[in-house]
């Protein structure tokens, strides 16, 4: 179970990463 909690905050900070850097370079 912890495992897989874990996974889903990686898997989210990724795409929040990613989403920034994308905002941030279109500007």
């Amino acid at each position: 179970m912890a495992k897989v909690r874990e996974a889903r905050i990686r898997a989210q900070a990724l795409c929040i990463h990613y989403c920034c850097t994308s905002w941030m370079s279109g500007i």
